[in-house]
Formats: structure tokens, sequence, C-alpha cells
């Protein structure tokens, strides 16, 4: 019978529409393939989205669009096919590793900074890009930076960059913490991180507490709650705490990340 805590969280994932199966085998190959081998059989991947309630056919569909969008890459060993990230799915697996796992690490603050954009044809091909590096939407033609060394590194190049006005904003004036509540959602997400924390919470009394989980369960857990922290933490613009809402939920989903993975990595290392 599955743990009552892993009911839950499964539970809440098979309810989420649309399921989105593309990123959760993307946060598979990620944190259960990458740092292990380079290629997986797909009988294995079957295995685990089985055991967290994913239809067989919806994942080999899955694969195939990742495989036609360039995120895999597939060999046949004999009548065993296999899959691995393409070398452009490692770089931005690499890439996104060191927000996801940095959960140990203090946030990248910086100064913050709002880019009042130039006028002219390709204003809305630089704001796309900006918004893709985590800078948040003000206005048509401004944007916000937390002044991380990650959304700093996207001005590297752009078109225009002479005509772009880039301008620091003082921590101490309320209009700036409002600004940044508009400019990423930060109270949405706030949200987003105090359902993960419900969620989670229990997990990790459990692992303070010593309690272990079989071994498909804990592989389970450990991928549904480094998917759920994925999808936050890279929306997430890791602001100073002067510009947060207060009772930020995101410090809480950290400290619960930071102690719950790597017991559940230590308990699914047989695994691989």
């Amino acid at each position: 019978m599955s743990n009552p805590h892993l009911q839950s969280i499964l539970n809440s994932f098979r309810q989420r529409t649309p399921l989105r199966v593309g990123s959760l085998i993307v946060t598979i190959f990620g944190d259960a393939v990458l740092p292990y081998g380079e290629f997986v059989r797909l009988t294995s991947l079957l295995e685990v989205t089985s055991n967290i309630g994913i239809d067989d056919g919806a994942v080999r569909v899955a694969v195939h669009r990742l495989e036609k969008d360039g995120w895999l890459k597939k060999r046949k060993v004999g009548r065993n096919v296999l899959y691995a990230l393409s070398k452009a799915g490692e770089e931005q697996s690499r890439t996104a590793r060191k927000f996801i796992y940095g959960f140990d690490e203090q946030p990248d603050c910086g100064e913050l900074q709002m880019l009042i954009m130039a006028e002219g044809p390709g204003r809305a091909e630089v704001r796309e890009h900006l918004i893709e590096n985590g800078w948040g939407l003000i206005a048509a033609n401004i944007v916000l930076t937390s002044g991380s060394k990650t959304q700093l590194s996207a001005l590297n190049g752009l078109s225009g960059n002479d005509s772009h006005y880039l301008v620091p904003l003082k921590a101490d004036n309320s209009e700036v913490q409002r600004l940044c509540s508009k400019a990423w959602s930060l109270d949405n997400l706030n949200d987003e991180y105090a359902n993960f924390v419900g969620l989670y919470q229990p997990i990790i009394e459990d692992v303070r507490a010593s309690r272990k989980y079989l071994q498909s369960n804990a592989l389970v857990l450990r991928i549904l709650m480094i998917h759920d922290y994925r999808r936050l933490i890279l929306k997430d613009p890791l602001l100073a705490s002067q510009y947060l809402p207060k009772n930020w939920q995101g410090s809480k989903t950290r400290d619960i990340v930071s102690g719950a993975y790597s017991a559940l990595k230590q308990q699914t290392k047989d695994w691989f």
C-alpha cells in the first residue's frame, strides 16, 4: 500500500491539466539519468513513469516528441531502445542544474535595476529574450532585473544595446516593492510555494525521523519533488528579502528540498 504522503503528492500531480508528460520526462533525464550515465532503456523509463501513474502510451508519444524537438537522442541495442539527452538537451539541463540543485547556496542577489528598452522593430525580440532569462515585465518597453549574474549576462550582445537605459532602483522605496510584485507575479508564486510546502512538509518530517521508504516510492518522491521544485525555482527571480512579500514561502521550500533530497537520493542510489 502506498505511503499516504506519497499518495497525496501523486494525486496532486495527476490532477494537473495539462499533465505535461514531456516536462516530467526532462526532469527524469536531468535528475535520474544524466548524473549517472548517458543512456537509459525505454523499459526503465516506463517503469518509473508507471509508478507515477502515467500511461505507457502517453510516455512513448512524449518521448517521440522530445526526440523530434531535439531534446533526446535514440540508440538501439539489439531489441532494446535507449534514450539520452541530446547535446542541446544536456546543455540546457546543465544550465538549469545550478538553480535547481543550488538549494544549499545563498541566492545570487544583486542590485535591482530597470531597463528602458529602445524603440524599434527589434524591441519585442529583446523583451522576449530578457523575460526568458528571468527578467520581469513592467510595461512594453520596461523590464526589471534582480541583478543576478545570470539575468545580467542576457544583456551581452543584445541588439541596440547602446540605446537601452539601465537604471538602478533604491530598495527603501515601497513603490519598488510594488513593481517587483507586478513584474514577477510574486503573490502567485508565493501561493505556489505554499502549496509545495503543504505537500512536501510531511516528507521532510519523515526524513528527520529517519523513516525510510520503499525504493520505488523513494524514487517517485525524489523525481516529483525535484520536478515541482524545478517548476517554481526557474520562475523565481531570487530577489533579496526586502523585495519579497511578507511570509515568503520560498525559503521554507528550499529548506524542505535541501533536507529531503539527499536522503531520497541515498535511498534510491541502488536503482541506478
